[in-house]
């Protein structure tokens, strides 16, 4: 398992803004501690999310949720590259149900070649915007989970 722990988003308060900077200074240090003792954790930078991006002094607008999910986008994909992550395995796969506002089954859209191991992988596979589930079986097989929005509000 990989921990990713964010830092928290800057304050218009001047005062809790000093407090943030010490706790996100204290949040960067444990991770680099943990990771010294072969633990896999790591600090995600919120940096790129401005006071502006917090309107009302608390919760991030659309903008800044932007800007966190690539944060920790790039921080999975950081972690991967260093070997942090690790392949499914057989029974580890995501259901598909086909139900409304879920996951909807697209079985076979390759048919494999011959490929070692069991993958999962996400991409946008009807060009929605939204990541879809691609299951890549032991001989190369794939099956897609078109990703029809989550759970309805």
């Amino acid at each position: 398992m990989t921990v990713l722990v964010a830092a928290l988003v800057p304050a218009r308060n001047s005062a809790t803004q000093s407090r943030i900077n010490v706790f996100n200074r204290e949040i960067v240090k444990l991770a680099r501690d943990r990771q010294k003792a072969g633990q896999k954790v790591r600090a995600v930078s919120t940096d790129a999310v401005t006071a502006a991006d917090v309107p009302d002094g608390l919760r991030p607008n659309e903008a800044g949720y932007r800007k966190m999910a690539d944060a920790f986008h790039s921080a999975v994909d950081q972690s991967a590259l260093i070997g942090w992550g690790s392949k499914s395995q057989p029974g580890d796969l995501p259901e598909c149900s086909g139900a409304a506002n879920r996951w909807a089954p697209r079985p076979g859209i390759a048919g494999g070649v011959g490929a070692s191991l069991l993958d999962v992988e996400f991409a946008d596979i009807d060009g929605d915007g939204r990541d879809d589930c691609l299951l890549v079986d032991s001989r190369g097989k794939v099956d897609a989970c078109l990703n029809r929005g989550g759970d309805p509000v």
